[in-house]
């Protein structure tokens, strides 16, 4: 169409077949972006911001239609992942209205390393929210101390998003969420 938006994001991979992502069989987007620096990072290569694969919207629908059969049989759906796929609001929001016009499930996974209140950051999350069903928050570590020796950054803002998420949870009740305890942190010793 003349004069359409095309929505572009930075992807580093995806899984098809993920099963630990989210309840069901689910199609997992690796976002390409991340600022934390975690010792025992799973997805390392996604960390550079600005690199990976650029994809738009409409080519990862039409791949997840390839796969609707198997993901609704299971009650799975999707899954955004990282990297941090909150660096990408924009393209995840768009992505997720197209789902949402599939029946597809919806969900984030994510540290919340680049939370903000910044008041284009909560525009943004806001709407968001509205079209995701899940978050998994990757809490890496409670102690403050501790997640900075972890990640390379403090965890006050990641803190704050978990108390935001649930005061809106609880507020509107629109979206589910799990918190997620990295097992990097029994990688650290007591002291």
């Amino acid at each position: 169409m003349k004069g359409e938006i095309i929505m572009i994001g930075n992807i580093h991979s995806i899984e098809t077949f993920g099963t630990v992502d989210g309840p069901g069989i689910r199609y997992v987007i690796f976002t390409q972006g991340c600022l934390l620096r975690c010792q025992f990072c799973h997805n390392a290569d996604t960390w550079e911001i600005g690199t990976g694969k650029q994809m738009s919207v409409s080519e990862i629908i039409d791949d997840l239609k390839s796969y609707l059969p198997f993901i609704e049989a299971s009650g799975g759906g999707i899954t955004v992942s990282g990297g941090e796929p909150l660096l990408q609001i924009p393209f995840i929001t768009e992505l997720f209205k197209e789902c949402k016009k599939l029946g597809v499930h919806t969900t984030i996974d994510s540290s919340g390393g680049c939370y903000s209140t910044a008041p284009l950051f909560q525009q943004q999350l806001a709407e968001l929210l509205n079209y995701t069903d899940l978050i998994l928050l990757d809490l890496k570590h409670i102690n403050r101390k501790k997640h900075i020796k972890l990640t390379g950054m403090a965890n006050d803002h990641i803190l704050d998003f978990a108390l935001f998420y649930l005061t809106i949870q609880f507020q509107f009740g629109f979206a589910m969420y799990w918190f997620l305890v990295s097992q990097m942190k029994s990688r650290i010793s007591p002291n």
